[in-house]
């Protein structure tokens, strides 16, 4: 099984209800992790492969490939391990809950209006309290900042 995680529109898997000024302004292949969404597609196609690839086209889609190869191992393994665990190594042992949430967050920032979207703002709160207690070290980790651009935008 075989799935492009990179891209959000004119693919096989775009975004769902995805509100058009994030569609007009971040275009195919944004920064996008999309934890339930992915994990939801993995399951489903599963039954019908023997094995599977991570494809990706860039660091965009970093998430997503680490949550394909987790499920690809464990199919069962729960989304927001997935995401705590990923927080956890790439990021920082103490971001690992927080960082967790906020990939999680990222993904709902997608869902439906953005106008009507309250989630916009606490996903935002939540990675900008991550920025201000950031060592000077993490905030030059390249994941980090992806996250920080995504919730700013």
């Amino acid at each position: 099984m075989t799935e492009p995680l990179t891209h959000s529109r004119s693919c096989q898997y775009p975004v769902p209800d995805w509100d058009r000024s994030y569609s007009s302004t971040l275009g195919r292949e944004p920064i996008n992790p999309r934890p339930m969404g992915y994990a939801k597609i993995f399951r489903d196609l599963q039954q019908y492969a023997i094995g599977y690839v991570t494809y990706s086209e860039g660091c965009n889609d970093d998430f997503n490939k680490v949550l394909w190869s987790c499920l690809g191992w464990d199919p069962d393994m729960k989304v927001g391990d997935i995401t705590v665990e990923y927080s956890r190594y790439f990021i920082s042992q103490r971001y690992g809950e927080k960082f967790g949430q906020g990939l999680l967050g990222l993904e709902k920032n997608w869902e439906g209006p953005v106008s009507t979207n309250e989630g916009v703002y606490k996903t935002l709160a939540l990675f900008q309290e991550m920025e201000r207690k950031a060592t000077p070290q993490e905030k030059l980790n390249w994941r980090l900042q992806q996250g920080l651009y995504r919730a700013y935008l």
